[in-house]
């Protein structure tokens, strides 16, 4: 799986780098065919809270596509939901694809 890592004010650290690869990353066992998947990573103060860090993933599968969004005080907590949040998508979706067949 091919995993494009993007910041926004925000420095991409080695450490944030491996971390997120692999915690994204893991989601490959799950489901062989993702192709590609782009993680924007983002900071600053959002309009209405106090939340500091933004996760978004997009994943690429065949016929589909799925995102997840996460906000949290510090990078790390949101790269753990968003992929806990996606988790949960790719197992939905493998579902959907089973029934199907």
């Amino acid at each position: 799986m091919k995993i494009d890592i993007k910041t926004k004010n925000l420095e991409l650290t080695d450490e944030i780098d491996s971390y997120a690869r692999e915690k994204i990353g893991r989601l490959a066992h799950f489901d062989k065919n993702i192709m590609e998947t782009v993680v924007r990573l983002f900071s600053g103060k959002e309009h209405t809270s106090e939340t500091k860090f933004r996760a978004e993933v997009t994943m690429h599968l065949p016929q589909t596509m799925l995102v997840a969004e996460a906000k949290a005080q510090e990078i790390y907590a949101a790269i753990d939901i968003v992929s806990e949040k996606l988790e949960r998508q790719v197992e939905k979706y493998k579902d959907k694809i089973i029934d199907k067949r």
